[in-house]
């Protein structure tokens, strides 16, 4: 059977408000029965634009450039702390592993010595 897009955003709307929540592409498909993605995604997509929430419509205006400068500061800075952070975490990890390298050394020397293989 051939869907409109109309009667497929008839058939979400019934979907989310029994469930109250928005149906995925399949689940669609599946209330259906039958329907091509590109049919359901039209449809969809139509549903979405004619329920879009108010705040979703605003966001079309740009961030003031202060507010966009601080943000990016700050973005900035966390990334700078976690890097010292990782790198700290490294230096450690380094010594603890040298430290481990050195021991199995001093300890292949002394067998070595033992058993006078060099």
């Amino acid at each position: 059977m051939n869907y409109k897009t109309h009667e497929i955003v008839a058939v979400i709307e019934e979907m989310v408000s029994t469930t109250g929540q928005e149906p995925s592409y399949q689940t669609i498909r599946d209330k259906l029965g039958s329907g091509s993605f590109a049919t359901i995604k039209k449809a969809l997509d139509a549903y979405r634009q004619k329920h879009a929430p108010v705040s979703k419509l605003s966001t079309a205006t740009n961030l003031p450039d202060k507010l966009l400068n601080r943000v990016g500061k700050m973005a900035n800075d966390i990334w700078l702390d976690a890097l010292a952070q990782a790198q700290a975490g490294w230096a450690q990890e380094r010594e603890a592993l040298t430290q481990q390298l050195q021991a199995l050394q001093r300890k292949y020397d002394a067998l070595c010595n033992e058993n006078d293989i060099r």
